[in-house]
């Protein structure tokens, strides 16, 4: 029983992701992406204007990084391009109806990673 659990606990532990074919490490992926937009990341003084937080999703098949505002107040634009893991770049036609299973990879008010 112990062996199982640890067999468990270490695949989950180093467990990875495969995107466009290739085995990436999710977390080493994030690192790096944060740091491909950190001159846009931001958070608002007061955490209640606009944001620029770091979130991945999927686009027409590929796991791509961007930017994006979040502000409840603002009429802000999608983003136009983001990056895949290995460093291709995508551009966005109709953001919001191609882009699927988004989720926010590193909030810039808590500077903290969220997966």
């Amino acid at each position: 029983m112990k062996r199982f659990l640890f067999l468990a606990l270490s695949l989950l532990l180093f467990s990875s992701c495969e995107k466009d074919g290739e085995m990436v490490d999710s977390q080493d992926c994030h690192i790096k992406m944060k740091e491909q937009f950190k001159d846009e990341l931001k958070c608002s003084s007061n955490g209640q204007g606009e944001s620029v937080h770091l979130f991945k999703g999927v686009y027409k098949g590929k796991t791509v990084y961007y930017p994006l505002t979040v502000c409840a107040n603002c009429n802000t634009m999608p983003p136009k391009f983001g990056y895949t893991c290995s460093m291709e770049k995508v551009e966005f036609e109709d953001f919001n109806e191609n882009m699927k299973e988004q989720t926010k990879v590193y909030d810039s008010c808590n500077k903290k990673f969220s997966e």
